[in-house]
Formats: structure tokens, sequence, C-alpha cells
């Protein structure tokens, strides 16, 4: 009964506003919509990559017809991702905090991110990220087009361990990810165990 009061004031519409209500349809099986694609809190697919970083695929390319994938990850303080681009990707990676303190570096800046900030990185622009906060940083990413949670799955592989650099590379060039040196003068935030 709750659901069905909710429904009809969710499909109330004030004369002449223009608008069509929303059909009183629920479906329990949002899985069957196609176009619609849904996880839950707490459900996606959970892996361990290198450096203790738990990422959670949220939604993956198959989900949504190549055209996005959502990621959750948590990382310890010190961790993050070396200088790196995703021009062979060719992917835009939109990152939201939703926990803790990101120190973002680009090629000539930096900014250090935190609960409700968000940075986006074009496929071509050079970028790193480390957690520079005490706490566990957790933070939504969003790869458009999808495809990312590959390399995800990829890196998970080697383990949690600290990974070897050369392997680190290779992992990433065979995902389109192209690893690098920090360009001249640029913030290096990345753990150098």
């Amino acid at each position: 009964r709750r659901l069905q009061r909710l429904s009809r004031r969710a499909t109330s519409v004030p004369q002449g506003a223009g608008l069509s209500p929303a059909p009183r349809r629920f479906c329990s099986d949002p899985s069957k919509t196609p176009g619609v694609a849904v996880t839950k809190a707490g459900a996606g697919e959970t892996h361990v990559l290198p450096h203790q970083e738990v990422t959670q695929i949220k939604l993956d390319s198959k989900q949504t017809g190549g055209r996005i994938s959502v990621f959750e990850s948590l990382l310890p303080p010190g961790t993050g991702a070396p200088w790196h681009s995703h021009q062979e990707a060719g992917d835009t990676e939109v990152f939201y905090v939703l926990q803790g303190q990101l120190m973002f570096g680009w090629d000539g800046g930096s900014v250090i991110a935190s609960s409700g900030d968000t940075v986006a990185c074009l496929p071509s622009s050079p970028r790193c990220f480390t957690n520079v906060g005490e706490v566990d940083a957790r933070v939504l990413v969003i790869n458009t087009p999808g495809g990312a949670e590959s390399y995800v799955r990829a890196m998970a592989s080697h383990g949690s361990d600290p990974l070897d650099p050369k392997e680190a590379s290779r992992t990433a060039a065979a995902h389109g990810i192209s690893l690098m040196r920090p360009p001249r003068g640029a913030y290096n935030g990345w753990p150098t165990e």
C-alpha cells in the first residue's frame, strides 16, 4: 500500500505542466527490462589488486552495451595509480571521491580532491593519483566507453602484494594503458617501494 501511495504521488503532475505522468508499473527484476542495468548496494564483482586496493565492479561494459564501466575502489593510505594515460584504450576516466583525500597529478598541476569532489581525465591526458590521507579513500570511477573492467580483472590476477613495475607496465599495455615517467616538475605521488 505504501508503494501504491508513493506511486500516486510520483505520477501526480499539475495541470498544464506539459508532462505526461509515468506509467504506474513496477518491475521487481530490472534485469528483464531492456536498457536498464542495476547493481544493488554491496553487490558487484570484488577484486583485491596490488597494494591492497579493493575494487568492486558496479557496472561492466556487458551490462551497458559497451558504453560505460563503473567501479568503487577502496585505496589504503599511500596507494593509488602511477603516471599513466588511456590514449590507446581511448576512455575518459571520471573520479568521484566518496571518502578521504586523493591527490591527482597531471602535466602542469595537481589538486587534492576530498569527499564530494569530481575529477575528469580525457584519454590523452597523463595523470596519477594517490591517497594522501590517513584513512582509506573510497572513490567511484566511471570510464566511458566501457571496458576498463578487463584491466581491473587482469591486475587482480597478480594478487595483492606490490607488483614489479615491468609486469605492471606489461599488464597495463595489454589493456591500452601506458605507464610513464612523471612529466618534468610534475607531482609524483606514487609510492616508491
